[in-house]
């Protein structure tokens, strides 16, 4: 399988205030998190390393599915504690969902490893399946920034739940993982997540 270019999609009510500035969005608060950043990046990583690779199994999906799953509700829980004021009971929950991040990355490395085992301890490393600096979306030019906030996104809407053995379900979710690691153009980018939420609404 090939995960390379493919797919826009209604905003995350990105806020436009009529000036060039960065856009705040649920998606990118919750990037700003260390933990919630790194298993994205990490994802990507993993991504990279089931391309074109015989080891990918329902398995690799299963683990993409669940980080996914467990980002969407960490960003929830940090878009409830900050809408309603962080209450007690929503900061706990946020706190709650941030506890689990690391051990998700641990093991989203570890099928890594299972996919591609040479690369951690390779001399020369090429770099190709390394972890997404997810940096690299905040700091991004503000069109390529909102095109991948989006994506991710419909990421979130659409990988939690998803059936494990859907190969179609498979490849469109992973090559929108995987073109969030790669320099697209907003419009290959728009077009991926377009992609994605097409298959939503198409099991809805």
């Amino acid at each position: 399988m090939i995960f390379c270019k493919g797919a826009a999609v209604t905003k995350m009510q990105i806020e436009r205030n009529g000036r060039d500035e960065r856009e705040t969005t649920v998606v990118e608060a919750m990037l700003k998190v260390p933990c919630a950043g790194e298993l994205l990046g990490a994802a990507v990583g993993l991504v990279r390393a089931a391309d074109s690779n015989s080891r990918t199994d329902e398995g690799t999906f299963a683990l993409l599915i669940k980080a996914f799953s467990l980002l969407k509700q960490f960003a929830e829980a940090v878009c409830s504690a900050d809408t309603v004021g962080e209450t007690e009971a929503e900061m706990t929950q946020a706190e709650l969902l941030k506890s689990k991040l690391p051990e998700a990355v641990e093991k989203i490395h570890a099928e890594k490893h299972r996919l591609v085992p040479d690369c951690s301890s390779c001399a020369a490393p090429c770099g190709r399946t390394e972890d997404y600096d997810v940096r690299r979306i905040i700091d991004a030019p503000p069109e390529i920034r909102t095109a991948k906030l989006c994506l991710v996104q419909s990421l979130l809407n659409t990988a939690v739940g998803r059936p494990f053995g859907d190969e179609k379900t498979f490849m469109c979710i992973a090559r929108g993982i995987f073109m969030l690691g790669e320099d697209c153009t907003a419009e290959e980018l728009n077009g991926s997540a377009r992609e994605i939420e097409n298959l939503r609404k198409a099991s809805a």
